[in-house]
């Protein structure tokens, strides 16, 4: 049964029975019940800076981009969200053969290895935005399938293609042999 909250305009089908009290509304009575007016107040502050943050998350996700939620904290890393065809990418939306390209684009210029955040910026180039959470995801499923070496833990990669692997026995699978049959 529908029914509008004691506390608030909200309509809600879970009210409590011993309040009226809304799943929303719980928490600031619970807290002006253990610490006072002040605590009420504390509690309705946090609830607001909870709704704008689901807006901002809400509207990245909408408009399908990738967005720093925030922006005054010190590290390089952002929280990163990124919709494709009306849903959050996955690794499918990464192609092996883009990633294994940009792997061997940015190794062509050293000495036969390249770092994450290169291989990265090459494949958003091609791509478009990727959240590191995926690009490692991917590199993880890539590694393992052998199609290439480094590391995708997270640190600095060392990516490779097998062909250009200097020790295979300790890093990289075999790697595979494309055969034209006629």
């Amino acid at each position: 049964m529908t029914r509008r909250c004691t506390y608030c305009p909200e309509q809600s089908d879970n009210c409590r029975p011993t309040d009226g009290a809304c799943p929303r509304c719980v928490p600031v009575i619970t807290a002006a019940g253990v610490f006072g007016e002040q605590g009420a107040a504390d509690m309705l502050r946090l609830l607001a800076d909870l709704d704008a943050v689901k807006q901002v998350v809400n509207g990245v996700a909408e408009a399908g981009i990738t967005a720093d939620l925030f922006p005054d904290d010190d590290t390089d890393d952002p929280v990163s969200l990124r919709y494709v065809d009306g849903r959050l990418m996955q690794c499918k939306d990464i192609p092996d053969a883009a990633f294994v390209d940009a792997v061997r684009a940015r190794a062509a210029g050293s000495a036969h290895w390249a770092m994450a955040w290169d291989v990265l910026e090459e494949l958003e180039e091609t791509v478009g935005p990727v959240p590191r959470n995926l690009f490692f995801a991917k590199a993880r499923r890539l590694v393992a399938r052998g199609l290439i070496g480094g590391c995708p833990c997270g640190c600095r990669g060392d990516f490779h293609v097998p062909e250009a692997c200097i020790d295979p026995s300790r890093c990289c699978n075999p790697a595979p042999v494309l055969t034209v049959v006629s």
